[in-house]
């Protein structure tokens, strides 16, 4: 589980919180200050002029800052469950989209610091007005198809080959990880590093059966997943493949 920050919302940001679900505003953009306390500050807003669908790529995809994660919210037509049930045109408002937008090249540090205040932004603005949320670090994804494509995929894919699951849990220990800022975990949901050409060749010659061993290092100063050695090794031979210097990611295919 992650840590979570400290980091809360502004009073500002309070404040626009409890006045935007009245159906005026489609979008809000929300980002963590530099400031010596930091907080998360109301960054833009726009209001609504079609519906959802029409709306989106023309206010979400300006707003988007390639280097520089944030949280978006974004308001649907739907109106949220009310409360006791009955009554569709409550006081409960509209349902909203939650994306956080954590891009390829963003500083880590700016990375972990949103994904482990992306509980705490949940709370203050309110878990019951969320229908959905995602995770997205390329343009591309914030897109209205890509966020489609999400809900395509959110819905559950059909069995996967043996190949498939290999390559997907493959995909997932790259860029997927799930760390707070003190945590030892392994691995964060929005903390991705690309990795080297080599490193990648080697995985798809893995899949291939070219090889039955591969070991990656992580290159912190360049933020890059580097090939260390690839190669055909019994189980034997694996403890002496382990380095005594420095930690390693290690694919083995046990025969």
């Amino acid at each position: 589980m992650s840590h979570q920050t400290g980091i809360c919302a502004s009073e500002k940001l309070k404040k626009f919180f409890a006045n935007c679900r009245d159906g005026r505003y489609r979008l809000v953009k929300v980002s963590i200050s530099s400031e010596a306390l930091p907080q998360m500050e109301l960054d833009e807003s726009r209001e609504q002029s079609g519906s959802w669908e029409e709306d989106w790529d023309s206010q979400v995809l300006p707003l988007v800052d390639p280097d520089q994660p944030a949280y978006f919210l974004y308001r649907l037509d739907e109106l949220a469950p009310s409360l006791d049930g009955l009554d569709e045109k409550d006081n409960s408002g509209y349902l909203w989209i939650f994306i956080s937008w954590s891009p390829d090249h963003a500083h880590t540090r700016q990375k972990m610091l949103y994904a482990s205040s992306k509980a705490t932004f949940k709370k203050e603005f309110g878990q019951g007005q969320l229908k959905n949320e995602y995770f997205a670090s390329s343009k591309e994804e914030m897109t209205l198809a890509g966020y489609k494509r999400h809900l395509t995929a959110a819905a559950g894919p059909g069995p996967l080959s043996k190949q498939e699951e290999e390559m997907k849990e493959i995909k997932e220990s790259e860029t997927r990880v799930d760390i707070g800022v003190d945590t030892k975990q392994q691995t964060m949901s929005s903390l991705a590093f690309p990795m080297e050409r080599n490193a990648l060749m080697a995985l798809e010659e893995f899949l291939k059966k070219g090889h039955d061993y591969i070991q990656l290092s992580i290159d912190l100063e360049n933020e890059t997943i580097l090939l260390k050695k690839k190669g055909v090794y019994s189980v034997e031979d694996l403890p002496s493949l382990v380095p005594e210097n420095g930690a390693r990611y290690h694919l083995f295919r046990y025969k």
